[in-house]
């Protein structure tokens, strides 16, 4: 009898502690998946590039540093009235870019600078099933420079030479320099330079690294778009046909983001919603092929600016009224996990 009850008592310190363990293993599980941020095609920052020069324009080019930002809560970002109170503290993932100027640029005087992403889609947009682009943008005034910016889409046909343009027709690219075989082989992760690290040559501006710095109290991450090191397979070649497509043939947009032209609404924490109808696009083009306004392959979003400044992309939709299964969000907030 006496070792009956030593073997129940034994049991039950067993269970007792695989229900601790499974417990603990619950609330690490919980910790790590409050900060895991659904993926999406076209939102994530691994999907973007930096900008190909826009066709026709004598701005000089600045730098974009393009990042997803974690420092917002739900709270921060839509109305009070909108939110149940147990997510008002839900972390949103936004596409976020510090814009600076060209070093060409004189202090004092206004010149603008042009910098920007863009992305080839998988499936292209048909420009006749939609009304209207609808882009949000948050304003942080408070924090961030107040600073008069245009913003430009483009999508068609775009240039894709947007590595050093010019210097070459072939396509800037990592895959190849120990075999073409669109793998990323070992010592291949050089930089689109294709020149490793401290050889002379190299890019000093193409290190990568995902380390965070705080500025103003946001974190923002200078060196998360560099190729060298980031583990990724690196081309110009967007649409990955073999070849570095240079034509331009597409359709263009643009409005101030400290103009009413286009405002929708405007929320309480300074979420702009801007509407731009589809029909007042110009036609931008360096040849006579005319964009395929019902296959529009590529995406380019960039900005004018006289200085530093931020500009936080909520989201860009295009929207079809009749029929929502056609309407198509490229860039939207990326809501945590907190299930």
């Amino acid at each position: 009898m006496q070792n009956q009850v030593l073997k129940t008592s034994i049991a039950e310190k067993i269970l007792l502690i695989i229900g601790i363990v499974l417990i603990c293993v619950s609330c690490d599980h919980e910790k790590i998946t409050s900060h895991i941020f659904e993926t999406d095609p076209y939102t994530n920052r691994l999907n973007w590039n930096f900008a190909s020069k826009p066709y026709n324009i004598d701005l000089p080019k600045g730098n974009i540093n393009y990042f997803m930002s974690q420092d917002f809560n739900k709270i921060d970002v839509y109305d009070d009235s909108l939110l149940a109170s147990n997510e008002e503290n839900d972390k949103v993932g936004l596409l976020r870019s510090k814009l600076s100027p060209s070093p060409l640029a004189i202090p004092g005087f206004i010149n603008n600078s042009w910098s920007g992403l863009m992305q080839y889609l998988d499936e292209s947009i048909n420009l006749s099933e939609v009304d209207y682009i609808e882009c949000q943008i948050l304003e942080n005034a408070d924090v961030f420079p107040d600073v008069p910016v245009t913003m430009h889409i483009d999508i068609g046909c775009i240039n894709e030479d947007f590595y050093r343009p010019g210097e070459s027709t072939n396509a800037d690219m990592e895959d190849g320099l120990v075999i073409q075989d669109s793998i990323l082989d070992g010592e291949e992760d050089v930089g689109l330079d294709r020149i490793e690290n401290g050889q002379p040559g190299d890019d000093p501006d193409d290190d990568y690294s995902n380390d965070k710095i705080m500025v103003n109290g946001f974190e923002e991450y200078p060196e998360i778009n560099g190729t060298e090191g980031n583990n990724r397979l690196d081309t110009e070649d967007l649409n990955y046909n073999g070849m570095l497509d240079l034509n331009n043939s597409y359709i263009h947009y643009s409005f101030g983001l400290d103009s009413d032209e286009y405002l929708h609404t405007i929320n309480t924490k300074g979420l702009r919603t801007y509407r731009i109808p589809v029909d007042i696009y110009e036609i931008v083009m360096d040849s006579n092929f005319n964009p395929d306004l019902q296959n529009l392959e590529y995406l380019r979003i960039w900005f004018e600016y006289p200085e530093e400044t931020y500009v936080i992309l909520i989201s860009i939709k295009f929207v079809d009224l009749e029929n929502e299964s056609n309407s198509r969000e490229i860039i939207k907030p990326l809501i945590s996990d907190l299930e």
